[in-house]
This record gives C-alpha cells, sequence and structure tokens, in this order.
C-alpha cells in the first residue's frame, strides 16, 4: 500500500479554468444532486565546519550577526536561540581565543541549518536529526560555560556593554519566531500510519462520518450497503486495530443515507440520516458511549426530506439538525427541546430557489446555527444562514462565492470568534477551495484555491481546525483516486501543504476528518476498489 505519496507547498495560485469532467465511479451513490439519486429509486546530521579565517571575529567587535535576528526555517530557530543565550553567559567570562572559535563552530553550524531548511523540498522536521543536532548544541553550551576565566584575549566594558544591547534587542524577536515555528513543527511534522480496515463487505462505509471519543479514539457512523442499514464502528484503540461494529437501524429497506455524527459532551454518539424507503430524516440517540442500545426518531415526516443531513449538539446535548427538503428544494433546520428529540422545532431558514444540499452545520457561542450549504438555482453558488437565534427565527443569508458553479461537498468549521470558515468543491475548475469569513456573518471573506491541481480534485470535503486555528481538509482526487490533506500555514490559507495520503487503489470517497489534541488529522474513507471501510491516523 502507498503511503504518504506526493508532498507539495503551495501559494495562493489561480490556474486557467478547467472545464470539469465528472468520471464514473463505478458502483457508487450519485451524491451531486437529490435528483439523480432518486432516479436510482434511491435517495544528515548537519557538517560541523570550523571557520578560521578570522572574518567572523563579530565577538571582539561587539556585532551580532543579523543572521540570528531572522527566523530558522520550521523550528531551527529554537538552535539560535541556544546561542544567544550562550552569549549572554559569556558576559560574565573573560573570553579565551578557543571560546571564539566555538561560537564560530555555532554560528557556522545554524547558518548551515538555516540555508538546508530553506532549500530543502521536505515539508516537516526530520525529528531524529532535529534531536541530534539540539545535542550538540547544548554540548557547545556547557563546554563555554565551563571555560577558565584567565585569557589573553578580553573583552572590554564597553564592547560588553554593547553585545548585551544587542542581544536584549534580538531576544525579542527570536522569542516570537520560536514559538511560531513551534506551532508549525505541531502542524507539519506528523506522518500517517498505515490505514486500517474497520468494516468490510459489499459496500460498506459510504457517506461515513468520523469523531473522536473523550479516549481520543476514531468512532464513525456510516451506511452498510450489504444489510442496507445504519451501522457504527468503535474503535478501542488509537490506530482501530481493535473495533467493535454495530448495527444502529435496521428498521427499513434502506436507511441511513446523508450521514452526520456528532458526540454530546459525555462522548455519546449522535447521528441524523436519510430514511430512503420512507424519505424521511431520521435520528439515532446512543444509550452509551458504544451505542450497545439506541433511541431512533423520526424527526421531519414531510416527505421527501432528511437528504444532505448535519448534526451540531447544543450545550445541553440537544441535537440540531441542517438539512435539505428535496420536495421543496428547501434549506431546513430541526431544533430537538431535549437530548432524544422526543419533539423538535422545524424551520425553513431558506426557500430563494433550488437551495439546501450538501449542508454543514456548527454552533456559535452561545448556540445558534450556522450552516454552509449550496444553491443550485442558476450556476450555482456556495451560500452561507447565520441564524439570529437558538432556534433561528430570523438569519442572515449570504451568498459566499459565485464564481463559476461552486459550493458543493461543503464543510464548516468556526474559529474561536464564531467567523466560519468553508472548505467546498469548484465543480467549473474541478479545484478544491476555502472561504474564511471575516466577520461572525461574513460581510466579507477571504477566498481561496487551496489545490488546483491538474484534473479533478475536491469533492468529499471536510475540515477542522488545529490548535492554531488553522485549516486541515480531507477531500478526494477523482483524477488519481487518492485521499488527500491539505494543512494551511496560516488562518487564511495563503500558503498550504498538500499531503497525498493514501494513493493505493480508488481510495478517498465520503472522506471525514478530525484532529486530535496534539494536531494530528485522522481521517475516514470508501475504498471503491475493495468496498471497505478504512481510517488513516496521523502522528506527531
Amino acid at each position: 500500500m502507498s503511503l504518504e505519496g506526493s508532498e507539495v507547498v503551495r501559494g495562493d495560485a489561480q490556474t486557467d479554468a478547467q472545464t470539469h469532467a465528472q468520471d464514473e465511479k463505478t458502483n457508487l451513490p450519485e451524491t451531486q444532486t437529490a435528483e439523480t439519486a432518486m432516479d436510482h429509486g434511491v435517495v544528515a546530521q548537519p557538517s560541523r565546519k570550523r571557520i578560521g579565517d578570522g572574518s567572523e571575529d563579530w565577538l571582539e567587535r561587539g556585532d551580532v550577526p543579523t543572521k540570528y535576528s531572522s527566523a530558522v526555517g520550521l523550528g531551527r530557530c529554537a538552535r539560535a536561540w541556544l546561542v544567544v543565550v550562550t552569549l549572554i553567559a559569556l558576559g560574565s567570562l573573560v573570553c579565551a581565543a578557543v571560546s571564539i572559535q566555538l561560537v564560530k563552530d555555532l554560528q557556522s553550524e545554524v547558518a548551515e541549518l538555516q540555508q538546508q531548511s530553506s532549500s530543502s523540498s521536505s515539508v516537516y522536521v526530520n525529528t531524529s536529526q532535529f534531536a541530534e543536532v539540539t545535542e550538540t548544541l547544548e554540548a557547545y553550551a556547557t563546554r563555554l560555560d565551563s571555560l577558565e576565566t584567565t585569557s589573553a584575549t578580553h573583552i572590554n566594558a564597553t564592547q560588553l556593554a554593547v553585545l548585551e544591547t544587542k542581544v536584549d534587542e534580538q531576544a525579542i524577536n527570536i522569542t516570537a519566531e520560536i514559538e511560531a515555528h513551534k506551532s508549525a513543527i505541531t502542524t507539519l511534522q506528523f506522518h500517517f500510519g498505515t490505514p486500517r480496515i474497520v468494516d468490510s463487505g459489499n459496500h460498506v462505509g459510504w457517506y461515513s462520518s468520523l469523531s473522536l471519543s473523550p479516549s481520543g479514539y476514531p468512532v464513525m457512523a456510516y451506511y452498510d450497503n450489504s444489510n442496507t442499514e445504519l451501522a457504527f464502528a468503535e474503535c478501542l484503540d488509537e490506530t482501530c486495530s481493535n473495533v467493535t461494529l454495530r448495527a444502529i437501524d435496521t428498521s427499513g429497506d434502506n436507511v441511513g443515507w446523508f450521514i452526520s455524527l456528532a458526540l454530546t459532551s459525555s462522548g455519546i454518539p449522535v447521528m441524523s440520516y436519510l430514511d430512503v424507503t420512507n424519505r424521511h430524516l431520521k435520528l439515532a440517540v446512543c444509550g452509551d458511549a458504544s451505542c450497545s442500545a439506541s433511541t431512533i426518531r423520526t424527526v421531519d415526516t414531510n416527505d421527501f426530506t432528511g437528504f444532505y443531513t448535519s448534526v451540531a449538539i447544543t450545550s445541553t446535548d440537544s441535537p440540531v439538525i441542517s438539512y435539505h427538503d428535496f420536495g421543496n428544494r428547501d434549506l431546513k433546520l430541526a431544533v430537538c427541546d431535549d437530548t432524544t428529540c422526543s419533539t423538535a422545532t422545524i424551520v425553513t431558514v431558506d426557500s430563494s430557489g433550488k437551495v439546501g444540499e450538501y449542508t454543514s452545520i456548527a454552533l456559535t457561542t452561545d448556540g445558534s446555527p450556522v450552516i454552509s450549504y449550496y444553491d443550485g438555482s442558476g450556476d450555482g453558488a456556495l451560500k452561507l444562514a447565520v441564524c439570529g437565534d437558538a432556534t433561528c427565527s430570523t438569519s442572515t443569508i449570504r451568498t459566499v462565492d459565485s464564481d463559476g458553479n461552486v459550493g458543493q461537498h461543503t464543510s464548516l468549521v468556526l474559529t474561536e470568534n464564531d467567523y466560519p470558515a468553508i472548505s467546498y468543491y469548484d465543480v467549473t475548475n474541478g479545484n478544491l477551495k476555502l472561504a474564511v469569513c471575516d466577520d461572525e456573518t461574513c460581510s466579507t471573506s477571504t477566498i481561496r484555491t487551496v489545490d488546483d491541481d491538474d484534473g479533478d480534485v475536491g469533492e468529499y470535503t471536510s475540515i477542522r481546525l488545529n490548535a492554531n486555528s488553522h485549516p486541515i481538509i480531507s477531500y478526494h482526487d477523482a483524477t488519481n483516486f487518492d485521499v488527500k490533506v491539505a494543512v494551511c500555514r496560516d488562518a487564511t490559507c495563503s500558503t498550504s501543504t498538500i499531503r497525498t495520503v493514501v494513493s493505493d487503489g480508488d481510495v478517498g470517497y465520503f472522506t471525514s476528518l478530525a484532529v486530535t489534541s496534539n494536531g494530528s488529522p485522522v481521517v475516514s474513507y470508501f475504498d471503491n476498489d475493495d468496498h471497505n471501510l478504512l481510517v488513516v491516523s496521523a502522528f506527531i
């Protein structure tokens, strides 16, 4: 199996528009529109060079090299900080000529690391090499601290004062740079392990939706086509080497399309989905973390409702569900009145044309729903509804992107300021895009093309934020049939790292993403060659 294939650093560059050609996906359900579903009858460690030519006797001159004030790429700036600490320690010493040579060695080594980092095509740090360099520099610092104070070479008081002032000035900037690069290491240093088969059979794993338990273990809801039912998988460790499988809803001939999974505050799974047989919106609320028993509710009994569901959980553990009413071509919202949704408030949020497919929901800090969705009217557009209260009695509707046919496969997350960030598919150009709103109601936004690789990329998007509020997105490469992950370098994704995670066979459908507490992505997906549900985890 081929893992961690290509790895590319991308900026915010746009390519010429490409005409999107939808590849035929054998044995997959049509999810481009609800109509097509109904047509089918169902919905090296660095060298240590000594410099002895006298050209860098900066210590005696009292000049700090400017290279130490600049960032040393991808976490290596921390090594420059060790040099600064060493210089401060030298302020109390009368330095010998040997100390000057040792400091030059340190300077040369850090500069070499800087050059290697800036020219390297690797995106993440080699951990073992990073540790070796740290040990080497610390050993040098120890030797400098233990030098005898008697020597023929001295620093006078004036030179020392100049040196200390310069060091203090540099230290403020260097400290900030260290923290930034530590964050970069946390974001980019992860590597993906071996994918695990979670469930196998005759097309199991459609519509997979992934969360992490309070223990950090993957749990997934998905459609089991073998038995035409809603299913649930609970991994018993981080890599899902052991798993418990459950059949959740077996009440009809075909239940469990358009699934969305969320966990309550105590880790209880809650699943929204479409009952294809009866064409209703349904909800399953598990009785425990393993879902050994569950309460099944039909939330909306209007005909042809429950497509493209997305569920979120309030602070009181009550479910809130966004979905598409295919019969009326509307975006709707169900706000449950209690934890098991014995009753619910049903609201039509947007009824202006053919709207409400590919919904994704999140709740603000005060519990108000925010929903991203596709407007299929006209050429197609990405839209956003920001509710004014918990039951969406009022809402602000925004068209976020209308440049071509855009907005399918949306996935939404809110920043700590409740600003929406939305990943989605550009049908016209076959690209992965991202919209980062500039305020809570998205009056303006930054639009990025995250992956514009030749071919067709960006379906089945799933977005999360890491600890630095930088977006991470999983998605499908339909040209190469791969699982891909984009890791943004900043909050608006001005640059990003594109990782091909799995490239063995026809894989990457129905991706769903979660991020561990240390910032490592976990992705579930469907393998269309072997018809299995798989999960792949990354580690720092």
